[in-house]
């Protein structure tokens, strides 16, 4: 990754979470998705890459989110692991 790269996403990561940060202020809740939507999409990036449990943990992601089918999953790491997987 070049560091071009890098800072672009690291400045993604900041606006989602300045954002996240903002919504949880003004509203006082944390956006929830439904799992059962995202969970087949990060198992089929697990055919292209080796080991996804780097992008899980620095998406915010929990490393047995595939073993252990939650229910919901956070709007924010959601954001934060397709920009991983965008820039990976």
């Amino acid at each position: 990754m070049t560091e071009t790269q890098s800072n672009a996403k690291n400045k993604t990561q900041d606006t989602v979470q300045a954002e996240s940060k903002k919504t949880l202020e003004e509203n006082h809740y944390i956006p929830l998705l439904r799992a059962e939507y995202f969970v087949p999409f990060i198992a089929r990036f697990k055919d292209f890459e080796n080991n996804i449990y780097p992008v899980l943990k620095e998406a915010g992601l929990p490393d047995t989110v595939l073993s252990s089918k939650p229910e919901y999953l956070s709007e924010a790491a959601l954001q934060n692991y397709w920009q991983s997987c965008i820039v990976s």
